[in-house]
């Protein structure tokens, strides 16, 4: 029993490692639905809070006047958020599930764990 465990585990990592996103299927704007942090979904605020992304840009409008703008590159599953604006820095995010109607992003925020859920 062991050793089919391991190889039904084995096989999950190996397809979920096989998927790859283009940065083409990004394209377009995210509007956040869900926030779920160390496995409780908070009660935020969420009707100012979208991710656009447009050719290698992208644009994070989180509250009605602050957002953060740059550029990024997708590769393997991560996210790298180049931000120009309003400070250079680069966040990393992982990319847990991109459909065409629903993007599922997973990040460290403050030390916690946080899956944001976006729909189109």
């Amino acid at each position: 029993m062991l050793k089919y465990s391991f190889i039904t585990v084995f096989s999950l990592v190996g397809v979920l490692a096989c998927q790859q996103h283009s940065p083409e299927a990004l394209t377009g704007s995210w509007k956040a639905i869900s926030v779920v942090e160390e496995n409780d979904t908070l009660d935020l605020d969420l009707s100012n809070v979208n991710l656009t992304f447009n050719s290698d840009m992208f644009l994070y409008q989180h509250t009605q006047k602050d957002s953060m703008r740059g550029t990024f590159s997708l590769k393997r599953g991560l996210i790298n958020l180049y931000v120009q604006k309003p400070e250079g820095d680069t966040i990393v995010i992982q990319l847990t599930e991109l459909t065409d109607s629903e993007l599922i992003l997973r990040m460290n925020h403050e030390g916690k764990e946080r899956f944001v859920t976006f729909i189109r």
